[in-house]
């Protein structure tokens, strides 16, 4: 048995569209695997490309609460690892999950959409039991829309919109988004650690009681694709087109390559690496067929062959608006006045299926991505770290993609021996960590710190970057009388400590600071700190 847990890039949102077209009538352009032609005229049936019965529950289907699961979803392609033989592989992913609606109730999980939390239905199967279910892997794709991928697409559209379209006069930075969204977003991919651990020490416990104890099966954090291209060179429209269907400004695309999908997958690899799982990195696996990439191809031309399609879904809207201001309303674009353009009101009409496919992987995407996994599956074992691409280069068909070894992220450690002594004068506690010259730039540091003291809310702790910027990861405070718990305290923070600096050469002395706020009879020790870099 296979099982995945996730979001809507894992569950398959997307996956009935080989490539885009602009027609949006017919089989546009071959595009629509939902559609065919009844004789007379031509039907679109949602469930030739989605789940109606989730996993043999009736009463979940995947396309009217919107979990859509497809039925090409990349997890389905460990199949052909198995040919002839029946895999049985069940996709609990639904669309605009988060980690909390992967938890059980009891562990602080949310239900989403009517159904339960995932781990909670998975392990509610029989099905799952042992010795007569033989678990091989686990797959987790979780942590987008933690960090609030949907919202930060949402602004980036409206400032898109602020730029090409509005009638009124608006700001260079406010028809840009990513200073919009940088607190908001960038730092809180952080909390993605602490979010996808929960998730994993869920995992172990749910399965153990099914009679699978850790180390009898894999699991493999599966990350995120960066789906626009970057370069200003890279892109195949003009920025302001409405035939591009892809309302994101270049530099904004290219700022939530740097400072999102990349922040993202470097922290999902520090979990992968801290618990002992496996991870793969398919942030660039769809170099050459992003969304309005130079060289790709759309309508019959995209559904003929993945080699110069693109693959991912471009911004469609929903086909329930019953006017032209409904239609307008829900492309999220904040009109300033009327009238509105024809063009615009061309494109906010020409709506093929659902608003939510847009901006996620199409048939191609999971295809390419599965490929992946199912290599994952066969050409490596215990915990690898790998990274996704296509061997054929820009211009791949998705049967050429590739995975290749990542080494693992280098941890910097000070392990005293024996403890030290945190001083009573009220003086601050040095310790330093070195990170030799020409590491790759990094974008966060994380931090472990094992100390042993009955008052924790007695300590000060700081870090200091090696440029000398500080940052505070314990303040004092005397109502927090509680002692610190045996085992590591973890902080996740962005590098450098500084926002006004870029991500850059994280070489250098790191060195944590240590004080105690009240001199009295209670006293502590660090046993250790270390440092991880991603």
């Amino acid at each position: 048995m296979i099982i995945q847990f996730g979001d809507s890039f894992a569950s398959g949102e997307s996956g009935g569209w080989k490539g885009n077209s602009l027609n949006s009538s017919g089989s546009r352009g071959g595009t629509d695997m939902a559609a065919y032609f009844d004789g007379s005229k031509w039907e679109y049936d949602p469930y030739r490309v989605y789940e109606n019965a989730s996993n043999g529950y009736e009463n979940l289907d995947s396309w009217l609460d919107e979990c859509h699961e497809a039925l090409s979803a990349s997890i389905q392609r460990i199949r052909e690892a198995h040919p002839g033989d029946y895999v049985n592989i069940d996709n609990w992913a639904c669309s605009g999950a988060k980690s909390k609606n992967l938890w059980p109730l009891a562990a602080g999980g949310e239900s989403l959409k009517g159904r339960a939390p995932q781990i909670s239905r998975a392990m509610g199967e029989n099905a799952l039991e042992a010795p007569q279910t033989d678990l091989k892997l686990v797959v987790i794709g979780v942590g987008g829309n933690d960090v609030g991928f949907g919202d930060l697409i949402a602004k980036c559209v409206t400032a898109w919109a602020k730029k090409n379209i509005a009638d009124i006069a608006f700001t260079p930075a406010e028809s840009q988004c990513y200073d919009d969204v940088w607190s908001d977003n960038v730092y809180n991919v952080k909390n993605v650690t602490s979010n996808l651990s929960k998730t994993i020490k869920q995992l172990k416990q749910g399965l153990a009681s099914k009679g699978h104890p850790w180390g009898s099966y894999r699991v493999v954090i599966n990350g995120a694709p960066m789906i626009l291209p970057s370069a200003e060179g890279d892109w195949s429209y003009s920025e302001g087109s409405m035939d591009g269907r892809c309302f994101i400004r270049r530099h904004d695309a290219e700022w939530i390559n740097e400072h999102f999908v990349t922040r993202l997958n470097r922290a999902m690899r520090s979990v992968a690496d801290e618990e002992g799982v496996g991870f793969m990195d398919p942030s660039e696996a769809f170099i050459g067929h992003r969304l309005c990439e130079s060289g790709t191809v759309r309508g019959s031309s995209a559904s003929s062959s993945s080699a110069n399609a693109e693959w991912v879904r471009f911004m469609d809207v929903h086909l329930s608006a019953e006017s032209l201001w409904a239609a307008v309303k829900k492309t999220g674009f904040p009109f300033a006045s009327w009238p509105v353009e024809d063009d615009v009101a061309d494109a906010a009409m020409n709506s093929q299926r659902h608003l939510s496919e847009s901006m996620h992987p199409n048939y191609y995407g999971q295809q390419a991505i599965g490929l992946c996994l199912r290599l994952y599956y066969t050409n490596t074992s215990g915990s690898a770290h790998v990274k996704c691409t296509n061997g054929g280069g820009e211009n791949g068909t998705t049967e050429q993609m590739r995975i290749d070894a990542l080494s693992q992220t280098p941890i910097y450690a000070d392990d005293p021996n024996p403890d030290v002594a945190i001083p009573q004068t009220g003086n601050v506690m040095w310790r330093t960590v070195s990170v030799p010259a020409a590491v790759t730039p990094k974008q966060y540091a994380r931090v472990h710190v094992d100390i042993m003291h009955p008052r924790k809310g007695q300590l000060q702790i700081n870090l200091v970057d090696p440029l000398g910027f500080s940052m505070s990861l314990r303040s004092c405070n005397s109502g927090d009388t509680g002692a610190f718990a045996a085992g590591t305290w973890t902080f996740d923070i962005p590098i450098p400590l500084s926002t006004v600096h870029p991500p850059g050469d994280p070489s250098g002395n790191w060195s944590i600071g240590i004080r105690e706020c009240d001199q009295d009879s209670y006293s502590g020790t660090l046993r250790s700190w270390k440092l991880m870099l991603y």
